[in-house]
């Protein structure tokens, strides 16, 4: 069983269901295999629609500290509408938030593929998914910032007690991109030693990456996928996913940076950006790791995808040359868990075909590097742009 993945224990788990169901009719259907997670959810919702099951009743948890709809109020704007975007097609999920300083969570396959994802409050105001901090195909979760560091959002507090069958839960989330829907059920079963939670609260498509909340407000899991009429939703349990190291933690020493670190990222930078501006896409390679959590616009990018980005975007914007300067007194270098971050202003001065077309930036850039100083993640916010 541990060799086996969430996705493939999830899909077993639905196979499963969706055999005992076939029992009961005399049509032979069995089931394709080798699908995903939500190709098994979408076949079997598929098979079962045609049967009618019993409606279970609430269950006798323990009863909410507050009424249900003060929960919702107060819990709702700490979920997000999720819009991702790949080369053809923009999908959707949800995601919320476990610190203040936007530190979040979602299913994996909710940014699978996604060149550009975009986090919607419920305020409808839109931040970038700003840094991704871990991630697991496997047990389909991704641990992600939103923002830049600077914002406070609303969060939510994990449940530290046992999650028992019976209990009373509700799950906030965006289907089909209705924003902050609430829907209630209880805990119908935990499979696979409580990895995953079955729940009869509804987890319709785009309610995927929500928070699953106990009667106490606090969250037991990830809602992944559900069934519809077969009443059968499933969430990932909160305990499977391992964010609590990435939270504040205001109390903690933080060791101090190496004796040369800012010379040596120093010395990075400004090589990265003359191989950059002099088109030297060899060398270019040779400053990212295998493979980048972001860079730009572009999620989970290989090396070489990532310089080939760069090469197009200079060829679309017409750049023929150019050069940065770099505001070293506003270099800041922190740790990370991966090893450091740099961020600091600079400005572009480009020369472009296209005449009227902005040729001087001023941008805030971060520079995530691994402890091999090699860059693993890398974005900009452009604070100004004109024609020189």
């Amino acid at each position: 069983m541990s060799n086996l993945s969430f996705r493939n224990i999830l899909s077993i788990l639905l196979c499963t269901i969706f055999f005992l169901a076939s029992c009961r009719s005399n049509d032979s259907v069995k089931p394709v295999e080798g699908k995903s997670l939500r190709d098994s959810l979408k076949f079997l919702s598929d098979s079962l629609s045609k049967y009618k099951t019993a409606s279970v009743q609430p269950g006798a948890g323990a009863k909410n500290v507050m009424p249900l709809k003060q929960l919702y109020k107060k819990l709702k704007s700490a979920v997000f509408l999720i819009y991702t975007v790949d080369n053809t097609d923009t999908a959707q999920g949800s995601g919320f938030f476990v610190d203040s300083s936007g530190i979040a969570i979602s299913n994996y396959h909710v940014f699978e593929s996604a060149g550009k994802a975009v986090a919607v409050t419920d305020d409808d105001k839109k931040y970038p998914i700003s840094q991704i901090l871990g991630y697991s195909e496997e047990k389909d979760y991704v641990i992600f910032r939103v923002g830049g560091g600077d914002q406070s959002f609303p969060y939510v507090k994990k449940c530290d007690s046992a999650v028992e069958i019976g209990d009373d839960c509700f799950a906030v989330g965006n289907p089909k991109g209705l924003t902050q829907t609430l829907s209630t059920g209880i805990v119908s079963g935990l499979r696979f030693d409580g990895k995953v939670i079955q729940t009869t609260t509804a987890i319709t498509f785009g309610s995927s990456g929500g928070a699953l909340f106990n009667s106490d407000g606090q969250v037991i899991g990830i809602t992944s996928g559900g069934m519809g009429e077969g009443n059968l939703n499933f969430a990932i349990n909160i305990n499977e996913i391992p964010f609590e190291h990435f939270l504040k933690r205001d109390s903690a020493v933080v060791p101090p940076l190496p004796k040369d670190i800012q010379a040596e990222i120093r010395e990075n930078l400004e090589g990265y950006f003359k191989a950059l501006f002099d088109k030297d896409y060899d060398k270019l390679e040779d400053y990212f790791t295998d493979n980048l959590f972001r860079f730009y616009s572009k999620f989970n990018i290989s090396d070489a995808d990532a310089v080939k980005s760069l090469r197009e975007d200079a060829e679309k914007s017409q750049i023929e040359s150019g050069k940065v300067k770099i505001h070293w007194k506003t270099l800041k270098i922190e740790r990370s868990l991966w090893g450091y971050e740099a961020k600091f202003n600079a400005e572009y001065f480009l020369v472009r075909t296209e005449k009227t077309k902005p040729s001087h930036f001023n941008l805030d850039i971060v520079v995530e590097f691994n402890k091999d100083l090699l860059i693993q993640s890398m974005y900009e916010n452009i604070l100004s742009k004109k024609n020189s």
